[in-house]
C-alpha cells in the first residue's frame, strides 16, 4: 500500500488511495472490455456457472420427460423429438400416445412395473425408428417420491447408445428358419398393433368416463340443489301446517263456546215453561220447546233406514212423508211401496241425487207423489211439501198432520 507523509513532526503518513479490481475471477482471453464498467453502470455480471449449466442441460444432457401417474406429459427437458412425436387427430399430450415406434409397447410395460414396484426400472437397447433410422437407446423410469411437489409423478429419460454392430452369421440361414422368423415377427406386429388399438380404446374408454364423471358430478350438484329447496320447502310447509294446527285450535275452541252457549240457551229456553216457537225467513221450523207441542202437532220423526221408515209410518200415520231412495237395508222405493200400500192416504215425496228416467218411474209407481233432485232448487222441497199439504186440506182428518220420515 502506498503511503504519503502527513505531519513530519510526528511522523504520520496517510494512505494514498488505491483503486481494487471489482472481481478476483480472471477475465476471459477474448474479453477486451474493462471489467469495472459493468459494476460502474450498475449493469449486474452474469453468473457464468448458471449459464455453462444451461449449455450442459441443453446440448448434452439426456432428454427427459415428466409424467403423472396416467401418463400425461407435464414437463419436457431437452431434445425429444428422436422418441416422441404428436399423434394424429385430436391434441393428446400422453407419453404413450406420441411415443415412436419400437417404443410405444416397451414403455407401458415398464411405466406400469415402475409404479407397481415404486422404484426405477431400466429399459436397455431398446430400438426406436425416427425418419427411416433406427437409434439405439436406454430408457429409464422412476417414480418420483420427493420433493413433496413432486410427489406421485414419473421421470423418464432417454439416453442414447451406440448401436451394436451387425455380425454376420457363418454358413447359410435355412430358408425353412427364416421363413418362420419372419412368420413370428408378423405375429409380434400384428399383436403390438392390436395391443396399440386396445390401449387407444382404453384412453378414449377413460376420456369417456371422465365426462361421464363430470357430468354425474353436475347432476350430483344439481339434485344436491333439488334437495336443499325441497328442505325449504319442507320446512315452510311445516311453518304452515303448524300455523292451520294453531288456527284450527282456536276454531275448536269458537265451536266449543258456541256449543256451550246454544246448550245454555236451550237450557234456559226449557227451564222458562214457555212455549216458543223459532222460524226462519220462509217461516220452516228452526227451534221449539217442549211446551209449543201442547199447543201446535210437531211431531218429529226421522228413520236410518227404509224399515225403520215403515214403521215410523206405521206408528206416526203421517200426512206426508220425505222419503230418500237410496237408504240402507230396504231401499226407498220398497218402503214406498209398503206405506202407501197400508196408508193410501199418505203422500209421499222422494228425494234423489239421480236423474235418471228410470228412477222416477219406478218411485211413481210405488206411490210417490213427487220426485225432486236434491241439487236441484232450494225451494221445490217447500212447493211440494206446500202441495200435498193443499191437497190433504181439502178431505184430510189425520190425527197427525205432519211427520219427516
Amino acid at each position: 500500500m502506498l503511503i504519503t507523509p502527513v505531519s513530519f513532526a510526528h511522523g504520520l503518513k496517510q494512505p494514498a488511495p488505491v483503486g481494487f479490481p471489482p472481481s478476483f475471477v480472471p477475465a476471459l482471453p477474448d474479453a477486451r472490455v474493462d471489467s469495472a464498467a459493468p459494476f460502474e453502470a450498475g449493469i449486474p455480471v452474469p453468473n457464468i456457472q448458471a449459464q455453462a449449466d444451461q449449455i450442459v442441460l441443453q446440448d448434452y444432457s439426456p432428454a427427459a420427460v415428466l409424467t403423472g401417474e396416467k401418463g400425461d406429459i407435464l414437463y419436457i427437458s431437452g431434445r425429444t423429438g428422436k422418441y416422441l412425436e404428436p399423434a394424429a387427430g385430436k391434441a393428446n399430450w400422453n407419453i404413450f400416445a406420441m411415443a415412436r415406434e419400437g417404443l410405444r409397447f416397451e414403455l407401458y410395460s415398464g411405466f406400469q412395473k415402475a409404479l407397481r414396484q415404486k422404484s426405477k426400472v431400466m429399459l436397455n437397447g431398446l430400438k426406436v425408428r425416427a425418419n427411416g433410422e433406427a437409434q439405439a437407446v436406454n430408457v429409464t423410469v422412476q417414480p418420483l417420491a420427493r420433493p413433496p411437489a413432486l410427489q406421485g409423478t414419473v421421470l423418464i429419460v432417454f439416453t442414447d447408445i451406440a448401436s451394436p454392430p451387425e455380425t454376420k452369421a457363418k454358413g447359410r440361414i435355412s430358408p425353412v428358419r427364416t421363413a418362420r422368423m419372419e412368420e413370428l415377427e408378423h405375429e409380434l406386429q400384428q399383436v403390438r398393433r392390436e395391443l396399440q388399438t386396445a390401449r387407444e380404446q382404453m384412453q378414449t374408454s377413460r376420456e369417456e368416463l371422465k365426462s361421464a364423471n363430470e357430468e354425474m358430478q353436475s347432476t350430483n350438484e344439481e339434485l344436491q340443489s333439488t334437495n336443499e329447496e325441497l328442505t325449504t320447502s319442507k320446512e315452510e310447509m311445516q311453518s304452515m301446517n303448524e300455523e292451520l294446527q294453531t288456527v284450527n285450535s282456536e276454531l275448536q275452541a269458537k265451536v266449543d263456546e258456541l256449543m256451550t252457549a246454544s246448550n245454555d240457551m236451550k237450557n234456559l229456553l226449557d227451564s222458562t215453561g214457555i212455549s216458543t216457537l223459532f222460524l226462519d225467513n220462509r217461516l220452516n221450523v228452526r227451534r221449539f220447546t217442549p211446551q209449543t207441542t201442547s199447543l201446535i202437532k210437531l211431531i218429529p220423526g226421522e228413520a236410518g233406514d227404509g224399515q225403520q221408515a215403515v214403521d215410523m209410518a206405521r206408528r206416526l200415520r203421517p200426512n206426508v212423508a220425505i222419503m230418500d231412495v237410496n237408504m240402507p237395508g230396504m231401499n226407498g222405493i220398497d218402503a214406498t211401496r209398503i206405506i202407501t200400500s197400508e196408508d193410501p192416504q199418505c203422500r209421499v215425496i222422494a228425494l234423489s241425487m239421480y236423474s235418471e228416467a228410470e228412477m222416477e218411474t219406478a218411485m211413481r209407481e210405488a206411490g210417490a207423489v213427487h220426485y225432486l233432485i236434491k241439487s236441484g232448487p232450494s225451494g221445490a222441497l217447500i212447493d211440494a211439501i206446500r202441495s200435498c199439504v193443499r191437497a190433504e186440506a181439502e178431505n184430510a182428518n189425520k190425527t197427525h198432520p205432519y211427520a219427516w220420515v
